[in-house]
């Protein structure tokens, strides 16, 4: 079929779902499907991996026509080859799949899914930016507002400073006059008289000058910040599907985020943090607050690909607490396997018999040394048997040891282990019985 003939993309080629960590899944629509109840378990389960492939490439619901990478999502890759079971589930796993005019395959379910999600995000986009401009339409009219009100003030403080200046100057103007007269006069009259209830001069006003404003603080808005804060709430709106919350305490937080983070990698970071599955980041919402307190550690979980969840990190916790309280028996079972090694094994003894006579030892922790090793052999030499039958013998009752009296007076010395003790003791039991038992008999056998 040319391309011309092929039908077209069931996608437009821009939709794209890559931040969207969720894919819906028509349960009943599945069970009821006929790809359920004609196809194996096995094509079926690579079905869905495909989906689950599909709904993050661009466009969202569309596979390339390569059998390599459908093979590899459905994981029959090993190595770089196609595994050869993939033959038995490619029909049922590429069932549906349509080839159309721009060389990609199509599900229709997987498009419609992936159609609905798109529309939604669009309104999603759509409602955000509608908040962000009432916001900051909101927040301009609010600093128009104060910057009127600071022109007012600062108004009536230069009107009032002026009207001082010049009744201080018409005081003075005055006061020179006066003065003037009157020394005229004293020096016609004679000498000149201080009148002591006289009032002392007008003290000319004083000058308000204006206080300088506060530099404002850093907005989210301005260089800073922008970046980060708008990969932020993207992200955040996206999850919850409602603006997260704005305010001077969030705007500093997010400049301190740039500051120890950088321009470049603080909008990644605080995108990937939205999307991050610790427990106390999702029952608090994911606010700036964490985002802030574990800045570094998520810059380093952003730059490893890992998240580190509570579970994960309990799992740490008690691998490492496992090691330590395993850590001494583990270098003393290494010291004894160590020490057992420097014994060698003597060229007269099989190694079936030797093995298991080195885990009699440790079972019973006692370290096999050359000593005690070369006792046994003088042991061996003074019953008149060799250390292989020795071995075995310790090997079948129990014995870490050997002396050669247990085997040339077994009655008086040899030692009883527990199963021996045992069997001991119910043959006497038994005996005991039977002679109670004959001496019940005898009078009626003579009777």
């Amino acid at each position: 079929m040319n391309a011309p003939d092929l039908p077209a993309p069931l996608v437009p080629p821009d939709v794209d779902l890559t931040d969207f960590q969720f894919m819906p899944l028509d349960v009943l629509r599945l069970r009821d499907s006929d790809m359920a109840a004609e196809e194996t378990p096995e094509a079926c389960w690579a079905a869905v991996l495909i989906w689950c492939a599909s709904w993050h490439q661009v466009p969202a619901g569309s596979i390339p026509d390569s059998e390599q990478w459908q093979a590899k999502q459905a994981g029959y890759v090993a190595r770089g080859r196609i595994d050869k079971a993939w033959a038995d589930v490619r029909a049922g796993a590429l069932r549906n799949w349509v080839l159309c005019s721009d060389g990609r395959l199509y599900h229709h379910v997987v498009a419609e899914k992936a159609l609905a999600a798109w529309k939604e995000k669009l309104a999603q986009r759509a409602r955000t930016k509608a908040a962000t401009e009432a916001r900051e339409a909101k927040r301009r009219a609010q600093q128009g507002q104060r910057d009127d009100v600071r022109d007012e003030q600062r108004d009536d403080v230069g009107g009032s400073t002026s009207r001082a200046t010049s009744r201080s100057k018409n005081e003075s103007k005055g006061q020179g006059q006066g003065q003037g007269q009157g020394q005229g006069q004293g020096q016609g009259q004679g000498q000149d008289e201080v009148n002591p209830l006289s009032e002392p001069p007008p003290k000319p006003a004083a000058t308000r000058s204006a206080r300088a404003p506060k530099p404002a603080a850093p907005k989210p808005d301005q260089p800073v910040g922008a970046t980060t804060w708008n990969a932020y709430a993207t992200a955040y709106t996206d999850r919850y599907g409602a603006p997260p919350v704005r305010n001077a305490k969030v705007n500093a937080q997010i400049a301190q985020l740039v500051q120890r983070l950088g321009l470049e990698e603080a909008p990644r970071v605080a995108a990937w943090y939205v999307g991050h599955q610790r427990q106390d980041y999702i029952r608090a919402t994911h606010t700036v607050d964490l985002l802030l307190r574990d800045a570094e550690g998520l810059r380093t979980q952003w730059a490893n690909g890992r998240q580190t969840t509570h579970t994960a990190a309990s799992q740490a916790d008690r691998t490492q607490t496992n090691a330590s309280a395993f850590a001494p028996l583990i270098e003393e079972a290494r010291a004894r396997e160590a020490q057992e090694a420097a014994v060698a094994r003597p060229d007269d003894v099989t190694e079936t018999v030797w093995a298991d006579f080195c885990r009699l030892r440790n079972a019973k922790k006692a370290p096999l040394t050359t000593t005690a090793l070369a006792g046994i052999r003088r042991e061996a030499e003074k019953a008149g048997r060799s250390m292989l039958e020795v071995l075995e013998q310790c090997c079948e009752r129990g014995w870490t040891g050997f002396e050669a009296d247990w085997v040339t007076q077994p009655q008086r010395n040899a030692p009883l282990n527990r199963q021996e003790a045992l069997e001991e003791r119910n043959r006497a039991v038994a005996k005991k019985w039977a002679a109670d038992r004959a001496a019940l008999d005898q009078p009626q056998n003579e009777a």
